[in-house]
């Protein structure tokens, strides 16, 4: 085996270990990310006086938050004013 053989050979191998150290870093990378997902949440300005469609806003949009919350193990903020 001549030495241009085992240069290429060792060139392909340490090309080979740099992807495969890129691909693994990618996906703890995005590991990271996802596990830095802060809570969700909805802000609802309420008006006097409250008639049934405001109540029904307020509790589709509580049954929503409460679903993603649940869905992606975050906390969920309802706010009303």
């Amino acid at each position: 085996m001549s030495s241009t053989t085992s240069l290429s050979h060792f060139a392909r191998l340490a090309l080979c270990s740099l992807a495969v150290l890129s691909i693994c870093l990618d996906a703890v990378h995005v590991s990271a990310q996802e596990s830095e997902v802060g809570p969700v949440g909805r802000f609802i300005t309420l008006e006097s006086p409250l008639g049934d469609q405001t109540l029904g806003l307020v509790r589709r949009t509580a049954l929503e938050l409460q679903s993603i919350a649940e869905q992606e193990d975050r906390k969920a903020y309802l706010i009303l004013d």
